[in-house]
């Protein structure tokens, strides 16, 4: 993992709809919008959502969701 994220209290148990809101709130925060998200696998499997890439890590704490931008 690498770049600027932002760790994120999820709100209900749908993932997309999670990733969603922290897309959204990231976008007004820092001006840009998210292009990666990690979870934990307990939400579920790696998968796309509005062009943001959901990964898999179990390094992500369970209940949050780690969204940023890609970086070097």
């Amino acid at each position: 993992m690498s770049g600027l994220g932002m760790l994120w209290d999820i709100e209900s148990k749908e993932l997309a709809s999670n990733v969603r809101s922290a897309a959204d709130f990231y976008q007004r925060k820092y001006g840009a919008r998210p292009d990666v998200a990690w979870v934990n696998p307990s939400l579920g499997d790696a998968c796309q959502v509005d062009g943001i890439e959901v990964k898999v890590t179990r390094s992500v704490p369970k209940g949050h969701i780690l969204i940023g931008v890609k970086g070097g």
